[in-house]
C-alpha cells in the first residue's frame, strides 16, 4: 500500500497505478498479471480525459465509499495538503506580530467535570496559537481537588494569560458564562468546550480575516 501523501500515481510506480485504479494489492498469481494492461489502460484513459486530477478524484470517491476509515484517510490527506508546516507556523507567528491591529481575544472555557486529558489538550491548543494576544478564562465548577484542579493549577502557573475563576456549576451554565464575562478584558470574546481543540492558526485567521474586511 502507498502512503496518503503519494495518492497521485506515477507511471513508474506500479503499486500507485494499482491503488489509483481500484486494486488494493499487487497481483500474487501469474494469471492476474493479465489484468495489468487493462487497468493501466483504464487509468491512462482517465488521465487523457480529465488529467491527473480526475485520477485523484476517483481515489477520493473510492475512499469516501469505504466509510469511516476511508474518510479518516481523506481528512488526514487534506490536513497534510493544507495545514502549515512548523516552518509555516513560525512565519505566521511573525506575520501576526506585525498586524496593525491586534485585539485581545478572550477565550472562555467552562470546565466543570471535564475529562482531565481532554481539558489538558484543549488548553494546549490554545497555548500553541500563532496569534499570541489572547487570554484564556477557565471557569472551574468542579468540586474538590482531583486531577482537574491539578491541570488548572499547572497551566495558570505556566502562563499568566491563563486565569482560573471559581464558579459553582449549581448556578447553571449561563451564570458561569456571566461570571467569566465580568473577568475577561478582551475586545473579542469566544467560548470553546473543554473537549474541543482548535488549530494553531484559528485566532490568526479570525483576526486576519477581520482586518481584510470579513466579519468575525
Amino acid at each position: 500500500m502507498i502512503s496518503v501523501g503519494r495518492l497521485v500515481p506515477r507511471l513508474s510506480d506500479t503499486r500507485a497505478l494499482y491503488h489509483a485504479t481500484g486494486c488494493l494489492q499487487m497481483p500474487s498469481a501469474p494469471m492476474q498479471l493479465l489484468k495489468v494492461p487493462r487497468r493501466v489502460w483504464r487509468m491512462l484513459t482517465i488521465v487523457a480525459r480529465g488529467g491527473w486530477p480526475a485520477v485523484v478524484d476517483g481515489v477520493r470517491d473510492r475512499l469516501w465509499k469505504r466509510g469511516e476509515v476511508g474518510r479518516s484517510i481523506l481528512y488526514a490527506w487534506w490536513i497534510a495538503r493544507h495545514e502549515p508546516s512548523r516552518t509555516g507556523l513560525k512565519a505566521l507567528r511573525r506575520k501576526s506580530r506585525r498586524m496593525t491591529h491586534r485585539p485581545l481575544v478572550s477565550i472562555v472555557t467552562v470546565v466543570n467535570n471535564a475529562d482531565p486529558s481532554h481539558l489538558r489538550r484543549c488548553i494546549q491548543t490554545v497555548f500553541e496559537q500563532v496569534y499570541e494576544n489572547w487570554e484564556l478564562c477557565l471557569i472551574d465548577g468542579a468540586a474538590g481537588a482531583g486531577q482537574i484542579a491539578d491541570v488548572l493549577a499547572s497551566w495558570t502557573a505556566r502562563d499568566q494569560r491563563i486565569v482560573r475563576v471559581r464558579s459553582s456549576n449549581a448556578r447553571g451554565l449561563a451564570a458561569q458564562l456571566n461570571a467569566a464575562r465580568a473577568v475577561v478584558t478582551g475586545e473579542w470574546v469566544t467560548v470553546i468546550d473543554p473537549e474541543d481543540t482548535i488549530a494553531p492558526t484559528a485566532l490568526s485567521e479570525l483576526v486576519g480575516g477581520a482586518q481584510c474586511g470579513a466579519r468575525p
